[in-house]
């Protein structure tokens, strides 16, 4: 029998919700960042890049832009007593020209049957918590939470300064800090019973769903006011392990160069859904109009949604018998569906496996 800690909701001023960095997800399986990255990752950090044929050559054989450029790294060697790295396009760099990566471990959490909902994820650094709405002397703070935790909204009531959720007896934090996770109503398009992906531009979220039922939640960056991401209802047409984005002018100063971009699937044109390696501030716009997802999110979702890729295959295009899962995505003007109340008695939280399920159902199957 798995071991199972009853926790109580804010018991004794005591914030308890886990985070969802520690959350389980569908079959996640333990998987670490390292497991689930094809490659290790760089940014360039010269204007220009030398690419040399071999380590120690003297001369480079090529040179290549380096602001905005992101390189993946296929191979190490040190060649008297300096780094090398061969990289995505061929050839070798001086590992002193570019800076190492440390992909975001931060992943969602699944959604399980009888879970409170709506609940939110933290976005702010730190948070304070006050006994009532409202920033005032004779109201400090009482605790604090941190980024990615998730919290449930109990309520929502107006100060001054903005609106405030209620997390708890007493307990109220400004939720210009927290992302919302609601259910909404499946558009009419989409089956009873198929697979489809809600992505909420306004809350900087997604929901994995199966007919109406939420499945997993997470936190995204979708695009920055210049370049926004396209709303509608839209089917993923091609998934791609890994592949190099690119575009924008070094004249203009906004060229990058991304190599070997993750679990990338489109939805629309060259809107997609996809890892990214460059940035750990999920919940914030953030891309060129793509969907931003840690790399565990991503991951997740590449193997859960179709188009299906077989044994071996990198790519794969939907088709007749094999399509593509829905992609739904909107600012946040779409009806949110009936909401679960809050257990009464708190939470069951699998110790083993740190995941958050409704009290009393620690034996419910996973999604």
């Amino acid at each position: 029998m798995r071991a199972a800690v009853l926790i109580t909701l804010f018991a004794v001023g005591v914030l308890s919700f886990p985070t969802a960095a520690h959350a389980d997800s569908p079959n996640y399986s333990g998987k670490t960042v390292a497991d689930v990255m094809p490659y290790r990752y760089a940014r360039v950090m010269v204007e220009q890049l030398d690419v040399y044929e071999r380590p120690g050559d003297p001369a480079p054989a090529r040179t290549l832009p380096g602001v905005g450029t992101w390189v993946s790294i296929r191979e190490e060697r040190l060649v008297e007593e300096q780094l090398w790295y061969r990289i995505d396009r061929g050839g070798w760099i001086p590992a002193s020209a570019v800076a190492r990566s440390t992909p975001s471990a931060f992943h969602g959490m699944r959604v399980v049957p009888g879970m409170p909902l709506p609940f939110g994820f933290v976005v702010a650094e730190k948070l304070n918590v006050r006994a009532r709405p409202g920033v005032d002397d004779d109201n400090p703070p009482i605790a604090e939470l941190h980024r990615y935790q998730v919290v449930p909204i109990l309520g929502v009531e107006k100060a001054a300064d903005g609106a405030w959720y209620r997390i708890g007896e007493n307990r109220y934090v400004h939720s210009r800090h927290v992302r919302r996770v609601s259910p909404v109503i499946r558009p009419a398009d989409i089956g009873p019973d198929e697979r489809w992906i809600e992505v909420n531009l306004k809350e900087q979220t997604l929901v994995a769903y199966e007919g109406s039922r939420m499945v997993y939640a997470t936190l995204v960056s979708s695009g920055l006011p210049r370049t926004p991401t396209v709303t509608g209802l839209f089917r993923i047409w091609v998934k791609i392990q890994a592949g190099k984005m690119s575009g924008g002018s070094l004249e203009q100063g906004d060229f990058y160069y991304l190599a070997d971009v993750p679990w990338t699937m489109y939805f629309y044109q060259g809107y997609g859904l996809h890892a990214a390696y460059w940035h750990d501030d999920f919940g914030r716009p953030k891309s060129r109009g793509c969907v931003n997802l840690s790399p565990l999110d991503a991951y997740w979702l590449f193997q859960w949604a179709s188009p299906t890729l077989a044994p071996g295959q990198r790519a794969v295009r939907s088709s007749p018998d094999n399509p593509g899962t829905y992609v739904f995505v909107h600012r946040g003007t779409q009806p949110e569906a009936f909401a679960v109340p809050l257990a009464p008695l708190g939470w069951l939280v699998d110790s083993t496996a740190s995941t958050l399920v409704a009290f009393g159902g620690v034996n419910q199957p996973k999604p």
